[in-house]
C-alpha cells in the first residue's frame, strides 16, 4: 500500500505535511498542530469535494504507535486464559470483545492501543500507568476512543486521539496526545 505524502513549506519556515488524511504543521520546535480530516464535503467543484476538518489539535505532547502479532495474543490467552484478559482489559472491554466471532483481533487492537498510549506518555507500562488506567470504548459513531479511568495519569478523554486497525495476523494502534480546539 502506497501512502501519499504532500509537503509544503509555510511562510514562517514551518512545514505542513499531509499523511494519510492527517495534516501536521511542523516548526523548529516540533509538531505544533495536527488537523484530522473526516470526509469530503460535496461542492460545485466536482465529485471529489473539499476535505472537512473535524478536529484541530495544538500543543502536541506525545505520539505513540504499537503493532501486535495477534498470534502472540492468542498464545497468551491459550496459556493464561481469563487471567490474561483480566490483566490487560477492563470488564467492559472483555464484554465488547466477546461479542465478536473471533475476539482475539479486538483484544490485540486494545492491547496495542494501551501500549501506544504508554509510549505517547513516555512512561511505558509501569507503576504510574497500567493497563487498567484507561479503556477503549466506541463513541456514538462507532469510533474507538479512550476513557480515562485513572485521572492521576494527567489526561482527560478529550486529550487523546486513537486509531485502531487489524488485518490478518496484526493489529496496530496510533495515539496522539494534545489539546483539542
Amino acid at each position: 500500500m502506497k501512502s501519499k505524502i504532500k509537503k509544503r513549506v509555510m511562510g514562517d519556515g514551518a512545514a505542513a505535511l499531509l499523511v494519510c488524511g492527517v495534516l501536521l504543521r511542523i516548526s523548529r520546535g516540533g509538531i505544533v498542530a495536527v488537523f484530522y480530516f473526516e470526509s469530503r464535503v460535496p461542492t460545485s467543484g466536482g465529485p471529489q469535494g473539499k476535505k472537512r476538518i473535524i478536529a484541530m489539535m495544538t500543543g502536541v505532547s506525545g505520539i505513540g504507535v504499537d503493532i501486535v502479532d495477534i498470534r502472540r495474543i492468542r498464545e497468551s490467552f491459550s496459556k493464561y486464559g481469563e487471567k490474561f484478559l483480566a490483566r490487560v482489559l477492563t470488564e467492559h472491554e472483555i464484554a465488547y470483545c466477546r461479542k465478536k466471532a473471533d475476539m482475539m483481533p479486538s483484544v490485540a487492537a486494545r492491547f496495542a492501543a494501551k501500549e501506544a498510549l504508554s509510549k505517547a506518555l513516555g512512561k511505558g507500562i509501569s507503576g504510574s500507568f497500567s493497563f487498567g488506567s484507561v479503556e477503549v470504548i466506541n463513541d456514538a459513531d462507532g469510533r474507538p476512543v479512550f476513557r480515562v479511568l485513572d485521572r492521576t495519569i494527567g489526561l482527560s478523554d478529550r486529550d487523546i486521539r486513537l486509531s485502531l486497525s487489524h488485518d490478518g495476523d496484526y493489529a496496530i494502534a496510533f495515539v496522539h496526545l494534545g489539546r483539542t480546539m
